[in-house]
């Protein structure tokens, strides 16, 4: 089961849908947005019906658990995303209730174990580990590269859940993606070990940095968003309690 948030348009879910996720619920907090999530999922009605997804639109906000439309009983999912959610504006509260939303929302065990025959053979078992995934694509806006201080405040939260994260880099062209940008993908998970978690954020981090100061680097004209997130990058380090264990 799929929950995406932010969902805008609503083609992660739809993808999602194709790709064979049982179920998609597609969430936003703009009541804009949901009028035309409602009326996209009808477009594509006949899709999710011929590969079996149940496509449902839910307003949500984040810091709210998402809540099953027909029992209104907190409903938790294996996979979490989003895309383009996170960008320079984003608080430190905002990036709180976001994490507090995928907390209260995101499977805490891996889904038991499912397999299909094949030629009369059991198949292959597969346990999957529940994951909250954050796209972004920066898109070579002159200031954009400051973006990331958005996405450092949200490895912040994701530590305060207790959460790690890695940062899955874009490693060559994508037909969806122009040349001049960069593709950057945040794959979080439940870390049981505090210590372990600060690293991993830590780390994440620092790539953060490195992308986006490089990035910045071939935008004429950039010089400023490189400032302004080294300017963004030491007001998070002097905010925070405690410094990450190195």
């Amino acid at each position: 089961d799929v929950l995406e948030l932010g969902c805008g348009t609503g083609l992660c879910s739809l993808v999602a849908a194709q790709l064979g996720a049982r179920r998609v619920a597609l969430t936003d907090g703009s009541q804009r947005s949901i009028d035309f999530l409602h009326k996209n999922v009808g477009r594509n009605a006949e899709m999710t019906k011929r590969v079996g997804t149940v496509a449902t639109v839910t307003s949500l906000k984040w810091g709210e658990p998402f809540l099953a439309p027909d029992s209104k009983m907190a409903e938790t999912f294996g996979l979490i995303m989003g895309s383009g959610l996170v960008y320079r504006e984003l608080t430190a509260e905002g990036a709180r209730q976001l994490m507090q939303t995928v907390a209260t929302s995101l499977r805490a065990e891996p889904a038991a174990p499912s397999g299909s025959k094949e030629d009369g053979d059991g198949g292959k078992q597969v346990q999957r580990t529940p994951l909250f995934v954050v796209g972004h694509c920066v898109r070579g806006v002159a200031d954009e590269g400051t973006d990331f201080a958005g996405h450092m405040s949200l490895l912040d939260a994701g530590v305060s859940f207790g959460f790690r994260c890695d940062v899955v880099p874009s490693t060559g062209s994508c037909a969806l993606v122009p040349r001049s940008a960069e593709l950057t993908v945040l794959v979080f998970r439940r870390e049981p070990d505090a210590t372990a978690a600060a690293a991993s954020a830590q780390a994440a981090c620092q790539q953060l940095e490195t992308m986006g100061e490089s990035f910045n680097d071939t935008l004429a004209g950039s010089k400023a968003a490189a400032r302004a997130l080294r300017a963004a990058r030491a007001a998070r380090k002097s905010q925070r309690s405690e410094p990450y264990p190195t």
